[in-house]
C-alpha cells in the first residue's frame, strides 16, 4: 500500500480519474479529493509489481492526460468548425437531398430558371 498526494491547481481532478482507470488492471485505487488536493492510496494486484513502479507509471500517466486535457481545450473551436461542416454537406439540414428524393430534387434544380 503506497499513498500518493496531487495537487489539483496543477492537475484536474478528472485528469487524475484518467489515470486510475488507465492503470486500473495494476492495482486498486481510494480516491478522496480536498478542495487543493487529491489523496490515493494505491494496493497493487497480486503480480502487478510494487507500489513504487506503479506510482512512477501514475506520474508518467498523468502528464499525458493532462496533455490530453489541454490540446482538447485548445483544439475545440476547429474540431467544432470541422464537424459542422461536415454536417452542412449532409441530408440532416436537407431532407430533400435524401437518396430516394435526390433524382426529383435535381430534377426540380434543372427545371429552375
Amino acid at each position: 500500500m503506497r499513498e500518493i498526494r496531487v495537487d489539483l491547481r496543477v492537475y484536474s481532478l478528472n485528469a487524475v480519474k484518467k489515470t486510475l482507470y488507465k492503470l486500473a488492471d495494476r492495482a486498486s485505487f481510494e480516491i478522496s479529493s480536498e478542495e487543493r488536493e487529491a489523496r490515493i492510496i494505491i494496493r497493487p494486484t497480486s503480480g502487478a509489481g510494487d507500489a513504487n513502479g506503479i506510482e512512477d507509471r501514475f506520474w508518467s500517466e498523468i502528464l499525458d492526460q493532462d496533455l490530453r486535457e489541454s490540446v482538447a481545450k485548445e483544439t475545440e473551436p476547429l474540431r467544432n468548425l470541422i464537424l459542422a461542416h461536415a454536417l452542412s454537406r449532409t441530408a440532416i439540414l436537407r431532407p430533400d437531398l435524401e437518396a430516394h428524393n435526390l433524382d426529383a430534387a435535381v430534377a426540380a434544380a434543372n427545371q429552375q430558371p
